[in-house]
């Protein structure tokens, strides 16, 4: 499998077992915590999603960055390769996770 092969499998694996978890948890209760202002929240679900997705990317690329958009990306995290974790909220629910040496490929961030 190429490379390029691989990381799409792996992309598609976690937004697969994202959305199992997501699933698995939209009767629950939410805790939601807001960032710097009322209408720019975080539910738990968002912090786990993430959590899940950046251990994924790590454990299958530990050389790269990784961006997050509730982690950000690390202090000194100077990889030439940085793989984007997408956002968890409906209105960025668009991306995959993304691997990019120059530029993000489309559906990722800029960051």
């Amino acid at each position: 499998m190429t490379s390029l092969s691989a990381e799409r499998a792996l992309a598609i694996e976690l937004a697969r077992t994202a959305g199992e978890l997501l699933r698995g948890e939209v009767h629950g209760p939410r805790r939601i915590a807001f960032k710097d202002s009322p209408t720019n929240l975080v539910t738990e679900m968002d912090a786990r999603v993430e959590a899940l997705i950046v251990e994924r990317l790590l454990a299958a690329f530990p050389e790269d960055a990784i961006l997050a958009e509730e982690r950000g990306a690390p202090a000194g995290a100077g990889s030439s390769t940085r793989s984007t974790a997408p956002p968890t909220t409906p209105t960025a629910c668009r991306s995959s996770p993304c691997r990019s040496r120059s530029r993000p490929p489309a559906g990722c961030s800029s960051a």
